[in-house]
């Protein structure tokens, strides 16, 4: 039956096994955004669900440890690999932090500008030019950060800082993980990042550490399960199938968002969130679009 199945997955064609893939890593996030929503609920420490995530991480690279072993770690980059896991923890921790003051849906939208993020640090991280188009791009999607962060939204003030300080330490990872990618496999990155975050969360959580109840440790099951899952689906997704094809799907968590937002917490979306989430997802749609056409002048050129 399994392989069966296999079959009649691989004879998909390869863009539309990329979309499904992450397609469905827009649920595997709202899973995670949910849980930790639940969790602040129950009355959680925000160290020890955060402590939770880093663990999780072992869900789907211990095997990779059983098997390779402690040479699954050597590395000659190891100062970057601290740099990522440090990053990581941040991101994790200010993004679990934002939901508590924002909406699901608000939280989301804000995540998508780590990308702008991305291309500014690009130039002085990377040495990378930002043309004219990565800045009217990212210029944009800021925009929509504005018109989101509206004046009378003032009360959630730590909620918007958290999150844009969220979206800054996603950056740092997207463009660590580049850096690393040039000569480290993935299952070394992925090690370092779990042994990394969990000795920085740790000392954090343990004075914090309390016994959770029964919903609270199965909250805390599915978000240490869902949320590396959501990066492996998108990992696998864009591996998949062509970027071009692929990489929109990717906004779809914004409406599982929003959906589970409204069916759950009775969170509503006002015309200001809906007009500066357009802003910052047609700004990252415009920067994927211009790194396509520059891609395929690239390989075109003799």
């Amino acid at each position: 039956m399994t392989g069966l199945i296999g079959a009649h997955w691989m004879a998909l064609p390869r863009n539309v096994r990329g979309g499904i893939l992450v397609g469905l890593s827009a649920f595997t996030f709202t899973i995670e955004a949910v849980c930790v929503r639940l969790l602040t609920l129950e009355g959680v420490p925000l160290a020890q669900i955060v402590l939770a995530r880093c663990l999780g991480q072992f869900l789907w690279t211990g095997r990779i440890l059983l098997r390779r072993g402690l040479a699954a770690l050597h590395t000659n980059r190891p100062w970057l690999h601290l740099l990522r896991g440090l990053s990581s923890v941040v991101c994790w921790a200010t993004y679990y932090l934002s939901l508590d003051y924002l909406s699901l849906a608000l939280g989301s939208a804000l995540s998508f500008t780590s990308v702008l993020f991305a291309t500014l640090l690009s130039w002085p991280v990377l040495g990378e030019r930002v043309g004219f188009a990565r800045w009217a791009a990212t210029l944009a999607g800021f925009a929509g950060a504005i018109v989101m962060l509206r004046p009378d939204l003032a009360p959630s003030g730590i909620g918007v800082l958290a999150a844009l300080v969220s979206a800054v330490a996603w950056a740092g990872i997207m463009l660590t993980t580049r850096m690393l990618s040039a000569t480290e496999p993935t299952a070394t990155i992925m090690l370092w990042v779990g042994f990394v975050s969990t000795g920085f969360a740790l000392p954090a959580a343990l004075p914090v550490l309390t016994v959770p109840s029964v919903p609270s440790a199965g909250f805390m099951l599915a978000m240490a399960v869902a949320a590396p899952g959501s990066i492996w689906l998108t990992t696998e997704g864009l591996r998949a199938g062509e970027a071009s094809a692929v990489a929109p799907m990717q906004y779809l968590r914004l409406v599982v968002m929003a959906i589970a937002g409204l069916a759950l917490f009775n969170e509503a979306m006002d015309l200001f969130t809906v007009v500066g989430a357009a802003l910052i997802i047609g700004s990252v749609a415009m920067l994927q679009h211009h790194e396509r056409r520059r891609a395929a002048r690239q390989r075109s050129a003799p």
